[in-house]
């Protein structure tokens, strides 16, 4: 897990779970940033962080769920490459 620190206090976290089937990937399960600190590039940050750590650690593979509604976080995960390959709705 990653956290963005500010003033000892946690803004923002991100983390990552080992797919149980595939140990060569992972799901971003989690990213998350005080309401306050949004849009100040906390959560870039936190997963440029946390895409690395899985690259130094061999994961070949990293996914992630984001809610149709999130726009903001849906295009941050475009820009860091993540790639739409199914939606729910």
């Amino acid at each position: 897990m990653s956290l963005a620190i500010a003033d000892d206090q946690v803004i923002g976290l991100a983390g990552l779970l080992v797919d149980p089937d595939e140990p060569t990937r992972a799901e971003n399960a989690l990213t998350a940033v005080r309401r306050e600190w949004r849009g100040r590039g906390v959560a870039a940050a936190l997963k440029r962080t946390t895409l690395a750590h899985a690259a130094a650690t061999g994961l070949t593979e990293v996914y992630t769920w984001t809610q149709q509604n999130n726009a903001d976080m849906r295009r941050l995960n475009e820009r860091l490459g993540y790639v739409t390959r199914q939606q729910s709705y």
